[in-house]
């Protein structure tokens, strides 16, 4: 029993340290690659089994929780027929529609948190700032979230953007819509206080945006306001 106890022993301290926990240049590149391939699909959501591919399972699942309401002809009349996987083609079209392209997106930096794989990439549209997060699943990154959304609803000229491409008169279904689909995808969101930080600079411009668009809408209300008045 003593000599099983000393081999034990031996093999216990001559046992390695467990490997230390880095960001490597493949996690990067991998990271880098996984956004890419997502913006590149919202050009033309033409692929949608392909952009459903790069998201995590729950946010497939978020995805497919907008299937009943959402109307990808709406945003693109071409799509009118389309019955399969609507939730997703339409936050794919969601972000086409507010110029979340390849042509316009220029990746800023990232941040990867290698122990959990999570991260968030920083990219530039019209030199304002915004973070994408990204999850390591199934050895590939994906997006934990349909934040395409999100951001829609967020940015002045994302939503403006948005509306552009819809009949005045339809504004208040988009409007509607946009918040249905933002109450559905609550229930799917990761926590996200275990994701890599935005930096200072990210969300200072992130508070600023959000502060301009309030001010236009209270702006807007008021108008409407008044106008019904006289």
């Amino acid at each position: 029993m003593a000599a099983l106890i000393a081999v034990a022993t031996v093999l216990s301290c001559a046992s390695k340290p467990p490997e230390e926990i880095v960001v490597t240049p493949e996690m990067e590149k991998g990271l880098l690659a996984g956004f890419d391939r997502i913006v590149l699909l919202q050009n033309q959501c033409a692929d949608i089994q392909s952009f459903i591919d790069c998201h995590t399972t729950q946010a497939q699942a978020a995805m497919a929780a907008l299937d009943p309401f959402v109307d990808p002809g709406f945003l693109d009349p071409s799509r009118a027929g389309v019955t399969a996987n609507r939730g997703a083609l339409w936050v794919c079209l969601v972000a086409r529609q507010s110029g979340f392209k390849k042509d316009r997106t220029t990746v800023e930096r990232h941040i990867i948190d290698p122990r959990n794989k999570l991260a968030r990439v920083i990219f530039s549209i019209d030199g304002y700032n915004f973070g994408f997060p990204m999850a390591r699943q199934d050895g590939t990154w994906r997006s934990p979230f349909p934040g395409q959304v999100v951001l829609a609803m967020q940015y002045e000229a994302w939503i403006e953007a948005l509306r552009a491409g819809v009949p005045e008169a339809q504004h208040g279904r988009l409007d509607e819509m946009l918040a249905q689909a933002s109450k559905t995808l609550g229930g799917f969101q990761p926590n996200w206080a275990m994701y890599p930080e935005l930096g200072q600079k990210e969300t200072d411009e992130l508070q600023l945006m959000i502060r301009e668009r309030i001010r236009k809408e209270a702006e807007e209300a008021e108008k409407a306001a008044n106008s019904g008045s006289n």
